[in-house]
């Protein structure tokens, strides 16, 4: 079954407040991606304090990693 993806957008009004995804697989939450003016966060499911943050500026370096190069 393919992932889920649900949206919960904050007001225009709170502009500090993150844009969050829930991602699912077979109805199981796999975690939550929040996005913000500074930095990307994934909290993994049921986790309170493990957190992954990425900032605006290494989304190149993360992406443009041989790893991630899609080959034709």
């Amino acid at each position: 079954m393919a992932h889920k993806i649900t949206m919960h957008q904050p007001s225009e009004h709170l502009l500090s407040s993150d844009v969050v995804f829930v991602v699912r697989k077979d109805r199981t939450k796999i975690g939550e991606l929040h996005i913000s003016k500074g930095n990307i966060v994934w909290w993994p499911k049921n986790s309170k304090m493990r957190k992954y943050r990425v900032k605006w500026s290494d989304i190149p370096k993360l992406f443009e990693d041989e790893s991630f190069r899609v080959k034709n």
